[in-house]
């Protein structure tokens, strides 16, 4: 059943796959996509993966300390016009498996 959590799917790299969820002990009124708070400095974060349905797999797994989200965006290394912001970095940086 879907918790109606953020969550975005990065390949940092070939092979180098992550998510971040958003973390559902943050206030969900006051973290939004666009908003000035940004719901990804306290995501939970995960990964390396070696391909996207392995982090997906992980990621629906009942056993986290998470449920499964409900919106999802999927981001590429290779996407035109994606660059890794400070707060993504900084969340791929604390990502554990």
């Amino acid at each position: 059943m879907s918790s109606n959590l953020y969550c975005e799917y990065y390949e940092a790299g070939p092979g180098r796959w992550f998510y971040l969820i958003e973390n559902p002990a943050t206030d969900p009124d006051t973290e939004n996509w666009d908003g000035e708070d940004d719901w990804r400095v306290t995501a939970l974060a995960y990964g390396p993966f070696p391909t996207q349905d392995d982090a997906d797999r992980y990621c629906d797994n009942n056993t986290l300390d998470h449920p499964s989200p409900g919106t999802i965006r999927i981001h590429r290394h290779d996407d035109p016009g994606f660059t890794p912001d400070e707060v993504l970095t900084a969340a791929l940086e604390r990502a554990r498996t």
